[in-house]
């Protein structure tokens, strides 16, 4: 018997995020807001009834009043570092691992003398230790295969008063899975293919593990013939020990209002490539180009106005004060006064690991180990005291411009100010 794949999901994870510390949300109706407080990013069961994912959350204010829908601004510092400590007890419990997404990982097994039920055992076990240790509950499908263990862990979901364990170990469960499961349900599959498939006859996942490799070769592609392989249980994707590099790292945000004064868009602009600094910073990153823009609402009744600069520093670079020099220079050349803005962003397009570094004969720049070092001490201050503890003036004090989060929850889990009082 050859090793077996967990894939294990948290349910509704920023909605277990915010239940967590607050236990009133439990059992009620809940959905989790996106940047500015926009559009619904994530709902609780009894919230999926009557609110689409990513509807924006104005078309529903009605049906949240009527069904008093508890509703929360999105806390991605909290949820991170919720993430961050379930996959942390996950490498307790797993021989190889894959971190799939900030609430998905796959485990991989190797030993073939377990049975059925010490696989389900397994399952148990690590539910509940991620229950016992965070409070968030997690759905868990096992198969030969990732792409059986994706489709495992959509029917363990399913299973309302089960144990959320699907395994598919053997013939007759996977036809049983596959039969009842329609084609856009698998993993890989997605809306276009799954109506092209439905026009050669293929409805269900049953009938795309038994159709001709031929018919999938010539009409799709050698990547929906490794899913027809991978239902039949003919493994053809493995996991990825390793994160590949970084194309891109982007901030964007849409403004809690309208902005017009120069003087604010530089603060907003000087944030975002602060945060940007971060993050290249935490991946080990540096950057030569990135792509800075501005732009007004298109629903305003006023003109529509978007404007986009590629920002060249002079060499690779991580420091967060070649960065806002740069964006401050591209933002007066693309920066009309008689609009009003909505939204800016920035996003790294041309990446390089900090440890590569290549020299250029005439630029001149060499970043000094003290330009390095300070970096590195200014990140360690704002873990350790709190977000912006320190920063530069130019990203302004008050930022009344700063994205809306009416509804958003306390880092409990990173600032000592926002710790959980118990009374």
């Amino acid at each position: 018997m050859s090793s077996f794949y967990f894939l294990v999901d948290c349910n509704n994870f920023y909605v277990s995020c915010e239940r967590v510390f607050n236990a009133k949300l439990i059992g009620k109706p809940v959905v989790v807001l996106s940047n500015n407080d926009g559009c619904v990013v994530a709902r609780s069961n009894e919230a999926k009834q009557w609110i689409p994912m990513g509807v924006p959350v104005y078309k529903v204010r009605g049906i949240i009043a009527q069904h008093q829908v508890k509703v929360c601004s999105s806390n991605y510092t909290l949820y991170g570092e919720l993430s961050r400590r379930v996959m942390s007890i996950l490498k307790k419990h797993a021989e190889s691992m894959e971190i799939y997404s900030i609430d998905e990982a796959f485990l991989e097994y190797s030993d073939t003398s377990k049975t059925s039920s010490d696989w389900e055992n397994l399952a148990i076990m690590i539910r509940d230790a991620i229950r016992q240790s965070l409070g968030i509950p997690v759905s868990i499908g096992v198969g030969r295969t990732k792409t059986l263990a994706k489709l495992a862990n959509n029917q363990a979901k399913k299973e309302k008063y089960g144990s959320g364990f699907c395994l598919l170990d053997s013939p007759e469960r996977i036809e049983v899975l596959l039969k009842k499961m329609d084609v856009q349900e698998v993993w890989g599959v997605g809306r276009r293919w799954a109506k092209n498939l439905k026009a050669y006859g293929i409805d269900s996942a049953w009938q795309l593990q038994q159709a001709p490799e031929k018919l999938i070769r010539q009409k799709f592609n050698i990547f929906l013939l490794r899913t027809k392989l991978e239902l039949q249980d003919v493994r053809c994707l493995h996991l990825e020990h390793f994160t590949p590099p970084r194309k891109s790292i982007a901030v964007t945000r849409s403004f809690g209002r309208k902005i017009q004064n120069i003087l604010e868009l530089e603060q907003a602009v000087a944030s975002y490539l602060t945060r940007l600094g971060e993050k290249l910073r935490l991946h080990h990153l540096k950057v030569k180009k990135f792509i800075l823009f501005i732009q007004t609402s298109r629903f305003s009744k006023e003109e529509y106005y978007s404007k986009s600069i590629i920002c060249t520093l002079q060499d690779y670079t991580n420091n967060t004060s070649q960065l806002i020099l740069a964006g401050l220079n591209g933002l007066g050349q693309i920066y009309l006064s008689e609009f009003s803005y909505n939204k800016a962003g920035v996003v790294a397009i041309d990446l390089r690991a900090e440890d590569v570094h290549q020299g250029q004969l005439f630029s001149g720049v060499i970043e000094s180990k003290a330009e390095s070092d300070l970096m590195m001490a200014v990140d360690l201050l704002n873990r350790k005291y709190g977000k912006s503890s320190i920063h530069y003036a130019i990203t302004g004090l008050r930022q009344d411009w700063a994205a809306l989060s009416t509804q958003k929850s306390p880092n409990y889990l990173s600032s000592w100010e926002e710790l959980l009082a118990v009374s």
